[in-house]
């Protein structure tokens, strides 16, 4: 499995410098280096219990925003937009990026199995500071914390008993419209990146792109 990764990193890199040279190579290097230290991050700080919202958008920044930032920048550069655009475009992909992960932490604790093709609340049972616990335990009143912690140290079967006590409890204290209204903001701040462009087939399908995250149900 390490050699398959090695050859398709070599393989991406090839294919990206033949498109579009030395600066297409350092968008993709910048890239992967944001997503190594996102990595490293999320292991040195997830079992931490002071995880703060600005780590966790942090972690995702390097996981996810990082890599779909550098692919709508390379597709700029790539169509001839010049320097400002392509910073658009990396801009809208990283909020973008942001927001679907968002919107994925959503999904786990109120999905439906059917379509997202995974269980419910399984952030939870493997112990994953995602935003909906975070605002949770934020907001929580101090006994709440404190037995919310507890379970979290607890083992994975605990964990997974104390999921519909848990969901209530994100309900109770707004957190699925607190993570909505933060995907909502990403998402208003995607597009707004989008206003320099003139009316196209490509910006028309960037703007649905953008709906779309905020609508998937999968």
């Amino acid at each position: 499995m390490i050699l398959a990764g090695d050859f398709l990193h070599a393989r991406a890199m090839q294919l990206v410098g033949g498109l579009g040279g030395v600066r297409c190579l350092e968008i993709l290097s910048r890239a992967t280096i944001a997503m190594v230290e996102g990595e490293f991050l999320q292991a040195a700080i997830v079992q931490q219990q002071d995880f703060s919202e600005t780590a966790y958008f942090q972690v995702l920044h390097g996981k996810t925003a990082a890599l779909i930032g550098a692919a709508c920048e390379v597709g700029a550069l790539h169509a001839g937009g010049n320097e400002a655009q392509q910073q658009a475009m990396r801009a809208y992909g990283e909020h973008l990026g942001l927001a679907f992960q968002v919107v994925d932490d959503l999904l786990d604790y109120w999905g439906d199995p059917a379509s997202t093709g995974k269980a419910v609340g399984n952030d939870l049972v493997e112990g994953k500071m995602t935003l909906p616990l975070l605002f949770t335990l934020a907001k929580a009143p101090v006994h709440e914390r404190e037995r919310l912690l507890a379970l979290l140290a607890g083992e994975p079967a605990a964990r997974q008993a104390g999921l519909p006590g848990v969901r209530t409890l994100m309900e109770e204290l707004g957190g699925p419209a607190y993570c909505r209204q933060q995907a909502e903001a990403l998402v208003g701040t995607a597009r707004r990146q989008l206003l320099g462009f003139p009316e196209s087939a490509a910006l028309a399908v960037l703007e649905g792109l953008a709906g779309y995250v905020l609508t998937r149900r999968q």
